[in-house]
C-alpha cells in the first residue's frame, strides 16, 4: 500500500497555487510573511554555523490548559503585532476546541506570559486520531493574545480574561519575540526527494544540525537518530540556512517537528503558497 500514499501525496500537490513572492527583508522583526525564493543558493558547510543568528528568538514554548489538562509544545513565532502573536506549530499540539482557552508562553528561569487562545487553524487535509493518518499535513496557525502592561495592543474581545503581564523580566521576555525572516513559497525539497541540512531549536534550547530528506514521503522530512525530539519538542520550526541580502546566514522556515518513531525523528513540510496558509494569516475581521 506504500505506492497508493505516494501517489496520493503527490496528487494533493497540484491544490496547491503559485504566491507571488515579495520582497525579502533583513528585518526579523517585520509583522508580514516572507517568501524566499534563493532556498538553491549554496552556503558553508552545516556543521561550520554553530549557532544560526536569530534563529533562537523565532521558537518559542507554549502550554495550553484546557478542561484540567496541559499540553506544552514548540512554536515558530509568524508575526508578532504588539499583544497579538501568529504561532505555526503543529496540528497535534493545538485545536479549534482551545479557542478562548488560557494559553502561556514559557520562557528560561521560570518565566511565564499569560493569555488566551483567539483562534486556530488546522492544515484541513489533517486527520487526528487516524493510526494511517499521512504526516505531511500535520501543521496549525494560531493566534494567541496577551496584554504586556506599557505595550499594549489592540483591545481584546470582552469575553477574553487576559491576566495583564507585568513583571519586568516577562515583559522583557516577551519583547525579545521576533518573527521568523522568512517562510519557504514552495514545498521544499521539491517531490522528487532530496536530502537537506536543516536547522532545529529544541524545547531546552539546544540547536541541532542535521542532514534530513523526504525520499520516502515528499511531505515528510526524515533524519534517523540523529536528534530525536522528545516530548515538548513537537511544532518547533525545522530551518534551512541560507545567504541573506547582507551575506549572513538567514534561516528559512520548511518544516515542523512533529515527533519520532522507531526510526527516528520527523517534520511535516509547509509552504506559504498552500491556501489554508494564505488564508489563516489574513483571517476576516470580526463582524465581517
Amino acid at each position: 500500500m506504500a505506492w497508493f500514499w505516494r501517489i496520493l501525496v503527490g496528487s494533493l500537490a497540484g491544490l496547491f497555487i503559485d504566491g507571488q513572492v515579495p520582497e525579502p527583508t533583513d528585518s526579523p522583526s517585520k509583522s508580514q510573511i516572507l517568501a524566499d525564493p534563493n532556498l538553491s543558493k549554496p552556503l558553508a558547510p552545516i556543521n561550520e554555523v554553530r549557532e544560526t543568528p536569530g534563529l533562537q528568538a523565532t521558537q518559542v514554548s507554549v502550554a495550553v490548559d484546557r478542561e484540567g489538562s496541559r499540553r506544552r509544545f514548540r512554536a515558530s513565532v509568524l508575526r508578532a503585532e504588539g499583544d497579538l502573536i501568529t504561532i505555526l506549530t503543529a496540528a497535534h499540539c493545538i485545536a479549534e476546541a482551545d479557542q478562548g482557552w488560557p494559553v502561556a508562553l514559557l520562557f528560561g528561569g521560570g518565566v511565564v506570559v499569560e493569555g488566551v487562545v483567539e483562534s486556530v487553524a488546522r492544515n484541513p487535509l489533517y486527520r487526528p486520531n487516524q493510526p494511517r493518518e499521512i504526516p505531511g499535513p500535520d501543521n496549525a496557525v494560531a493566534r494567541l493574545r496577551f496584554r504586556v502592561v506599557g505595550d499594549l495592543g489592540p483591545a481584546p474581545p470582552i469575553n477574553f480574561k487576559i491576566k495583564p503581564t507585568t513583571s519586568p523580566a516577562a515583559i522583557e521576555a516577551f519583547r525579545s519575540l521576533r518573527a521568523v525572516t522568512a517562510l519557504s513559497n514552495r514545498f521544499y525539497p521539491g517531490p522528487g526527494g532530496k536530502s537537506v541540512d536543516v536547522r532545529m531549536v529544541d524545547g531546552r534550547g539546544v540547536e541541532h544540525a542535521v542532514l534530513a530528506g523526504n525520499h520516502s514521503n515528499p511531505r515528510w522530512l526524515e533524519w534517523g537518530r540523529s536528534y530525536q525530539p522528545i516530548p515538548g519538542d513537537s511544532g518547533g520550526g525545522v530551518f534551512v540556512v541560507r545567504p541573506g541580502p547582507n551575506g549572513q546566514p538567514r534561516p528559512i522556515l520548511i518544516g515542523i517537528i512533529v515527533g519520532r518513531d522507531d526510526r527516528g525523528g520527523g517534520a511535516s513540510l509547509i509552504s506559504l503558497d498552500q491556501p489554508w496558509v494564505s488564508e489563516a494569516l489574513n483571517p476576516p475581521a470580526r463582524g465581517s
